[in-house]
């Protein structure tokens, strides 16, 4: 009965809180994927020596990985490429659980891009100072320095607890999308929620379009998972359900038998009873002799011990698992028609000033000067005279 009780009891802390049971849940059964890998990263197994990490390599519950610097692994939980989750640069982590997943953050961040997780099932990251469990999300928890922070990027709200130095959760948080809580150290509760500042949001949009980038890539390639695929998935979880149900009536009719004997022989005991009370009361007979007796003293009785069965009551297990109230609000769009004021061009055409100016053309008279021919008195007269005279030299010498 107890060990029917123990497992009731193991089967829906795995539907309600996947971590803390991994270890021995059905996340066994179950990889994870490299999908995408930058820089550089390395694996250990089992206790092997620590190899490196490569794109498409399998990773089971118990692997640990360590990413380098300037460098992130995308480890995708379904062959579809659905559920993702984007170790980032400088972080140790621990592969827990599948489904449940299960992720121990020892130093560094994780996003964890959670669209498609099968029905029941959870996804959780384990810091040492908390664990932020969700159904479906997409979240960011970071742990460095000894402190963690948790931030919700979805409708779906991110649960989130501290541990105590006993391993113990306290100080539940329920953080809404677009908010944050810190877990300063252990046994400190989580901080109330408070907004993200827009550096924080800028960050999540970068890394929520890096992991769709890479799943586009991997979908071009034609690359298809080696892991498991959503549909085998639900069906192996349905199977869980409904043995655990049968365990659960079984262990109701377990009760209701045990009662039933109990009842049983507690009447034949009191059938015993009455049945001695009887003999001892028959009287004595008429020819006995008669015998002087001393003043008759009474005689303590025996305590009447009533031995019983142990009446064993065993509850079963109250289990109420809730689902999370998601309400998502339909974005309100404001779509305003756009104000345009289409002015007529003012268009001002100016004669072009043309000024043609005369030419200044200056023609001045030449300046000429006609000197008179200065006649000597006495020279002309002289020349005149010298003609005739040298006319009839000539004629002489003919």
């Amino acid at each position: 009965m107890k060990n029917i009780v123990k497992e009731i009891s193991r089967v829906a802390l795995i539907l309600a809180f996947g971590l803390s049971v991994a270890a021995v849940g059905y996340g066994e059964d179950y990889y994870c994927e490299v999908m995408t890998l930058k820089g550089t990263a390395y694996v250990a197994s089992d206790g092997q020596a620590q190899r490196a990490l490569n794109q498409g390599d399998l990773v089971k519950v118990g692997d640990k990985i360590e990413v380098s610097e300037a460098s992130h692994v995308d480890l995708a939980f379904d062959k579809e490429w659905n559920n993702i989750a984007r170790i980032g640069e400088k972080s140790k982590i621990d592969i827990k659980s599948v489904y449940p997943g299960g992720i121990g953050l020892a130093e560094g961040d994780i996003f964890a891009k959670l669209h498609h997780l099968p029905r029941g099932s959870t996804f959780e990251i384990q810091t040492p100072t908390a664990v932020a469990a969700v159904r479906g999300s997409e979240y960011w928890t970071e742990h460095r320095d000894g402190a963690t922070t948790v931030l919700n990027f979805s409708p779906s709200p991110v649960e989130v607890f501290a541990i105590n130095d006993a391993g113990d959760l306290i100080g539940r948080t329920i953080v809404q999308q677009t908010e944050k809580t810190e877990i300063r150290a252990i046994n400190e509760p989580p901080t109330p929620p408070e907004k993200m500042n827009a550096e924080e949001l800028s960050r999540a949009t970068e890394h929520s379009a890096g992991i769709e980038t890479s799943v586009k890539e991997v979908v071009n390639e034609g690359r298809v998972g080696r892991i498991q695929d959503l549909g085998s998935v639900n069906e192996t979880l349905k199977r869980q359900v409904e043995e655990a149900r049968a365990e659960r009536n079984e262990a109701k009719e377990n009760k209701a038998e045990g009662k039933d004997r109990a009842k049983a022989a507690e009447a034949a005991k009191d059938e015993a009873k009455d049945a001695g009370v009887k003999e001892s009361d028959s009287p004595a007979k008429d020819n006995a002799p008669v015998v002087d007796r001393a003043p008759v003293v009474d005689k303590a009785e025996e305590p009447k011990v009533k031995v019983g069965e142990p009446k064993v009551k065993v509850e079963e297990p109250k289990i109420k698992v809730e689902e999370p109230k998601i309400k998502v609000e339909e974005p309100k769009i404001k779509v305003e028609e756009p104000k345009i004021k289409i002015e007529e061009p003012k268009i001002k055409v100016e004669e072009p000033k043309i000024k043609i100016e005369e030419p200044k053309i200056k023609v001045e008279e030449p300046k000429v000067r006609i000197a008179e021919p200065k006649e000597d008195r006495h020279g002309g007269d002289r020349d005149r005279d010298r003609e005739p005279k040298e006319k009839d030299r000539g004629k002489d010498k003919d």
